[in-house]
């Protein structure tokens, strides 16, 4: 299957969130027959960026409608925040960028 790249960063009130682990899971759309395709992932660096891999690293995600999930990679850490419950993004055949906004107190 093809990929596009994706890049994007994490933040929580402007600030940005390192050290955690970004997941696009792709969403089966209605009439079709194909599987959605494979899980893209990939973490966050010090200043809250991360680059998307599937098949190799940094190759990006599927083009579609996919869920989006952030977890800590330290089972002793705690996000600040979360994203909204059923949170999807739109990967475009093409290089895109996206800025997750965790919410919270």
């Amino acid at each position: 299957m093809e990929v596009a790249p994706v890049e994007g960063r994490v933040e929580f009130n402007g600030k940005p969130v390192a050290d955690v682990y970004v997941q696009l899971m792709p969403i089966k759309t209605a009439g079709s027959s194909d599987r959605p395709g494979k899980v893209a992932g990939g973490a966050t660096d010090a200043e809250g960026k991360f680059t998307l891999s599937t098949y190799e690293s940094g190759d990006g995600a599927i083009p579609g409608t996919h869920r989006v999930t952030v977890s800590v990679q330290d089972p002793s850490a705690k996000l600040p925040g979360k994203l909204p419950t059923d949170f999807t993004v739109e990967v475009k055949p093409e290089p895109n960028e996206i800025i997750l906004q965790l919410e919270g107190k």
